[in-house]
């Protein structure tokens, strides 16, 4: 298996990325209920803990769709075109599941505008105008720094969901963000090149 392929299997827990790891969707299972999902009489149980998961895991996947999204026409590394592709071509479906869980839980996904500031490894709109004046090896490298970064945070959010979430399809995707983050952050070690 080439580094790209491993590394996407091991960001799979990250980012939900089911097309590399073959894994299923529990986050969109309507409950068990006489009436479809968005006829239901009341919300899915969960916690604020929950919800500030969800919050904060849409906007890590929007961060890493912002910077993989510039790639194709910046970077000049072959493993870093595909883990951009990759990452650009699952995520987008992938925020789905979280939508789910909102509609479920009866309440609005946060907009563009949503706070954000300050959270650990979400890129800046500032970092991310510095990406787009990148090109080649430095580019590479820069892209590299902010999707590490960008892992790190959401390992911090995933270890926060198990320690005061409720609801079980969120805390299950918090343990796999855990088990798999290691792995992932090691491999994208491995891609960092020193900067030309």
């Amino acid at each position: 298996m080439t580094l790209p392929k491993r590394l996407c299997a091991a960001l799979a827990a990250m980012w939900m990325l089911s097309g590399c790891a073959g894994s299923g969707h529990p986050a969109t299972t309507a409950p068990t209920r006489s009436a479809p999902a968005h006829h239901m009489a009341s919300p899915v149980a969960y916690t604020m803990a929950d919800l500030q998961f969800a919050d904060r895991m849409a906007a890590y996947l929007n961060g890493a769709l912002a910077i993989s999204g510039q790639a194709r026409a910046r970077s000049s590394d072959p493993q870093v075109l595909a883990l951009a592709s990759g990452i650009g071509a699952e995520l987008r479906g992938q925020m789905q599941q979280l939508l789910g869980w909102y509609a479920q839980w009866g309440k609005k996904p946060p907009g563009s505008a949503a706070a954000v500031h300050g959270w650990a490894g979400l890129p800046s709109q500032a970092q991310i105008r510095q990406l787009a004046a990148l090109r080649g090896p430095a580019f590479d490298h820069a892209f590299l720094e902010l999707i590490i970064a960008d892992q790190q945070g959401v390992l911090a959010v995933a270890t926060l969901e198990q320690e005061g979430g409720t609801f079980a399809p969120a805390r299950q995707l918090a343990a796999q963000l855990v088990s798999g983050s290691t792995l992932a952050i090691v491999r994208l070690k491995q891609m960092l090149k020193p900067p030309a």
